[in-house]
């Protein structure tokens, strides 16, 4: 790819981005578990594993502040709980709750299937393009973060 390609495909990428998370915030608000982008993508993390406030914050680019904040909104939810360690009482890890669990796999299926609606009009052949297209994605992205989680 010249360095020309690279910028195209970059504006391209930078654009489609905010039309695509516009759609899931939007359709995320009507699910029948309403929740912003970022406490979707709070429960999606926490679905691997439990982790502390910081390193949330970290993996989120958020101050540890608004990250209390998110999670004491799911915990008011009962989504999630917080756990402090027998062996270090100061460590507080954030966990998932089976009803988190649950609305994750719910929220999922109403977006899989609000996109499927998006999509179904495609032919065989942009199907392909863009199937192709997201695994290339998936794998620039995986390369350039590998410790983040996400499928």
């Amino acid at each position: 790819m010249t360095p020309d390609e690279a910028q195209t495909a970059a504006k391209e990428i930078v654009h489609i981005i905010p039309l695509v998370m516009h759609g899931i915030a939007s359709r995320l608000r009507q699910t029948d578990h309403p929740l912003q982008p970022p406490h979707l993508s709070l429960l999606g993390r926490l679905a691997h594993c439990p982790c502390n406030l910081s390193e949330l914050a970290e993996q989120h680019a958020v101050s540890s502040a608004t990250m209390s904040n998110m999670v004491t909104t799911l915990e008011e939810r009962g989504w999630v709980k917080r756990e402090r360690l027998p062996e270090d009482r100061r460590v507080v890890l954030v966990d998932l709750t089976p009803e988190g669990h649950d609305v994750l796999v719910a929220v999922h299926r109403q977006m899989e299937t609000h996109l499927e609606e998006l999509l179904a009009s495609l032919s065989r052949e942009e199907y392909d393009t863009l199937l192709a297209g997201l695994a290339i994605l998936r794998k620039v992205f995986r390369e350039a973060s590998p410790h983040q989680h996400g499928d």
